[in-house]
């Protein structure tokens, strides 16, 4: 464990990891999906039910059912690199020594 200096509350690193570790994979299965063509992507149900449950999952909010699947194809396509940049602060703040 290792306390949070702000919040102030030990931090279960073996879930932190754990959890990472899973929007690690999600961001990957994400990645995936953005590779379809933008058409193909606005007409299949499928893809776009999958892109909104990974975000979800990935991000714990749960307002992308509220956004049309043009905005999630942009997200897809744009916005990944936001999880990796989140995910590589907490990783150097809570395994690296960060503050």
């Amino acid at each position: 464990m290792r306390a949070c200096a702000w919040l102030m509350v030990p931090v279960d690193l073996g879930k932190l990891r754990s959890n990472i570790d899973y929007v690690r994979r999600t961001v990957l299965r994400l990645r995936e999906i953005s590779r379809t063509d933008r058409a193909d992507f606005l007409h299949d149900d499928v893809l776009q039910a999958a892109s909104i449950r990974y975000l979800q999952t990935a991000w714990a909010v749960h307002l992308y059912d509220e956004i049309d699947p043009g905005e999630i194809h942009e997200i897809l396509t744009s916005h990944l690199d936001d999880f990796e940049r989140f995910l590589s602060a907490v990783t150097d703040r809570y395994f690296h020594g960060g503050s």
